[in-house]
């Protein structure tokens, strides 16, 4: 083996391995990347994720009887309702 085919070879190794670390470099920003959306969107032990975020305003959108957001809703425009009737009553009776 003559020193240009040992360069030679020696060349492509190098050129291998350095596309093997490049492409690893790539792929493991790639997955830190995606690991952490998962985590935003999914959550883990410590934090909630969006789903969950989601899932808390979900049930506050919805009645249970009393202390859910939309619960506290109906009662203000019902209680405006009321409030509507009763002046609407006043303004319509007669003064003197």
């Amino acid at each position: 083996m003559g020193i240009v085919e040992l360069a030679t070879g020696t060349a492509a190794v190098c050129g291998g391995v350095t596309a093997v670390i490049g492409t690893s470099a790539v792929l493991w920003r790639i997955e830190r990347r995606v690991r952490r959306v998962a985590t935003r969107v999914l959550g883990d032990e410590a934090t909630p994720g969006a789903l969950d975020r989601l899932d808390e305003i979900w049930r506050e959108m919805r009645p249970n009887g009393g202390s859910s957001l939309r619960d506290v809703v109906d009662r203000l425009e019902a209680r405006q309702d009321r409030a509507d009737r009763a002046l609407a009553a006043h303004l319509a009776a007669p003064h003197p």
